[in-house]
């Protein structure tokens, strides 16, 4: 019994002045609480509450420790990444503290959610993740019922709880409006508890599962942009593919650099785009040739298909005079060693000027003519116009298909929005720039595309209302449902292509600021550009629609009219060869048959005899010009017996 006892003392005796040091350090033990104090950490002042208890959720016992680590978030709450960020922090570092609650009052995990999901993508772009210890799992939730039993399940709730995440432009503008003492933000940025990741000096993808971020060296972390590229970080590798333009204050890719891609993928793109818009070009030089030939089988509502192959005609030949060229020719400012630029003047680059035009204006314009094609469609389906009706208001059709997209391109060209596209070697807008690419590209043509879709559809129900009546009827309604499933398969053939080429060009506008930024973190490695620059098979995709709608335009002409009007017209081009021909031969063939004649007549002592008239048959396109039906010489009845005048006569006229 005695050692047990002995055991006991022993422990009691060793533990003894570590249980006093708890019962002095934390006084909570005997049960003492925590009293409120007001808030002086200038950063959560003025937040809606001003008492605040400790110890916080980090476990900081006093407002100093508390303020020395809250200030370590400050770069992120000046960025603004999330509105609720700022409070949300200071609830974790400075809790609320009400009467009667035992407990300090943090904020609400959606709170907390919100704040994680506005800034977490930014903090990804520099290669941080959001910290461990603000894990908002460990946040109590809105309305959860324990709360009325239990105080420490209190929350604070933002009512405003809706928020996307950055974008990065906006990201970097604000970045620019900072104030001095945060001009360091992106270094700064890494001091944040639990968030640096150790191997930052090799630029590699994350092992997080479910994420793409990429890792910056220390020393280039001040290269925010390209821009910086060209004058405060020249050492960079990238520098070296960049030139500043001290005209204009712009950093422009070098001639024959590739930035966003490889050699490889270049050359497969320019091979890809060439061969498609030489089929376009087939394709539609086809459907306006057949047009030429038999103009009044095309009547409206149908006639605007003929323009717009005419557009998507001229819009391919960009692409092939860029494939004559060169690329070289059309997007490098050879003068300066630059490639063409938003903000460029390009009046003095002939290629570029010639390029972005046809593609610009054309492209523009055959979206403007499916809209009229779409609306002619309606008139006579929905309002039930004649085609003469329809045929007198052509005159606006084509003020509107043709002025709107002037006036488009003229705007572009003012305010110098036209850039190079590296990877197809063209002119356009919005090759290197959000704005450019949302305002002058993607509201125009999703415009154009929904107003066709909407008159498409409207007469699609005009016409169903029209067969329904016929049917009805017992009135036989094949060719009117031939023509519904000819304008519906038209009508695909048109909107997926284009549909898929809005979708390419949302895409690049979502991922262009990215891509930017992963030019800065790859420092000119291909792999790494590969893996974290555009796709190029989304960008292969997009260029084969663009010409797409041409290849499959001559769609509404296959037909055998269309191989009776090129028989017709051949042969009419025969008929008149050889007339021509048989105009030139007679008048030989005459002299020499006159030439008999006079001798003959000589001959016979007679004198003076009168010419003979000529026939000249029609020559079948089968047969030579040298086996032509001749004149044949005709003597008048009262020179020849009665039965051989006529025999003659019948001869030469059958």
């Amino acid at each position: 019994m005695r050692q047990p006892r002995g055991w006991i003392s022993a422990l009691s005796r060793s533990l003894g002045p570590l249980l006093i040091l708890l019962l002095v350090c934390f006084p909570g033990l005997l049960g003492e609480k925590s009293k409120c104090q007001k808030i002086t950490i200038p950063l959560c002042e003025n937040l809606g509450y001003n008492m605040t208890r400790f110890p916080n959720f980090m476990g900081q016992e006093n407002e100093e420790d508390a303020a020395t680590k809250i200030n370590e978030f400050a770069p992120l709450i000046a960025v603004n990444c999330a509105p609720q960020l700022r409070f949300f922090l200071c609830s974790m570092f400075a809790p609320m503290c009400a009467e009667g609650v035992d407990h300090p009052i943090y904020s609400c995990r959606s709170m907390c959610e919100a704040a994680r999901n506005g800034c977490t993508p930014v903090m990804q772009n520099f290669g941080f993740d959001w910290p461990d210890i603000l894990d908002c799992s460990q946040m109590p939730f809105q309305g959860d019922p324990r709360a009325k039993s239990d105080p420490s399940r209190l929350c604070m709730a933002d009512p405003n709880m809706d928020h996307k995440a950055m974008n990065m432009s906006e990201f970097w503008k604000n970045i620019d409006s900072l104030d001095p003492k945060y001009k360091e933000v992106l270094k700064k940025l890494g001091q944040i508890p639990g968030s640096w990741r150790p191997d930052q000096s090799t630029v590699a993808p994350s092992t997080r599962e479910g994420t793409e971020e990429i890792f910056l060296n220390e020393t280039d972390i001040g290269a925010v942009s390209i821009p910086s590229l060209c004058k405060n970080n020249s050492r960079n590798v990238l520098a070296r593919r960049f030139v500043h333009v001290e005209k204009y204050d712009l950093c422009v890719p070098r001639c024959g650099e590739d930035v966003f891609f490889t050699p490889s993928n270049r050359e497969f793109v320019e091979t890809w785009v060439t061969i498609w818009s030489v089929l376009c070009f087939i394709s539609t030089a086809f459907t306006v040739l057949t047009f030429a030939i038999d103009t009044t089988r095309f009547k409206y509502p149908e006639r605007p298909i003929i323009f717009l192959s005419f557009c998507y005609n001229l819009y391919s030949i960009a692409f092939i005079v860029r494939a004559i060229a060169g690329t070289e020719n059309i997007i490098c400012d050879k003068a300066n060693h630059h490639v063409i630029a938003a903000g460029l003047n390009i009046a003095d680059h002939a290629g570029c000027s010639v390029v972005f035009l046809m593609l610009y204006y054309f492209g523009m314009a055959s979206a403007l003519w499916w809209v009229m094609l779409t609306f002619a469609w309606f008139l006579a389906a929905g309002l039930k116009w004649g085609q003469e009706a329809i045929k007198a208001k052509a005159t606006y059709f084509h003020i509107v298909a043709w002025t709107v997209p002037a006036v488009q391109t003229i705007i572009a060209l003012i305010m110098r929005k036209v850039d190079a596209d590296e990877l197809a070697g063209i002119c356009y807008v919005g090759n290197s720039d959000q704005q450019n690419l949302g305002g002058y590209v993607l509201a125009p043509l999703c415009f154009y595309l929904i107003v066709g879709t909407l008159f498409l559809l409207a007469g699609f129900i005009a016409l169903f209302r029209i067969r329904t009546v016929l049917k009805s009827k017992e009135t036989d309604t094949n060719k009117l449902e031939k023509l519904m499933v000819r304008i519906g398969v038209f009508s695909i053939l048109y909107t997926v292509p284009v549909t898929s080429v809005v979708a390419c060009y949302f895409y690049e506008h979502a991922n262009m600021e990215r891509w930017r930024l992963n030019v800065l973190q790859c420092k000119g490695d291909e792999n790494c550009m590969e893996d974290h620059g555009p796709s190029v098979e989304l960008f292969t995709v997009k260029y084969f629609m663009l010409l797409a709608v041409g290849i499959t335009s001559n769609m509404w002409i296959w037909s055998t009219k269309t191989c009776q009007s090129w028989r017709t017209f051949y042969k009419k081009k025969c008929r008149g060869k050889s007339e021509k021909s048989s105009e030139k031969k007679p008048l030989t063939q005459q002299n020499s048959t006159n030439n008999f004649k006079t001798n003959h007549f000589r001959d016979r002592g007679a004198a003076n005899p009168q010419v003979p008239y000529t026939f000249n048959a029609p020559v079948p396109c089968s047969q030579s010009s040298s086996t032509a039906v001749t004149s044949l010489p005709v003597h008048s009845p009262s020179s020849l017996p009665q039965s051989k005048a006529s025999s003659v006569t019948a001869g030469a006229t059958v």
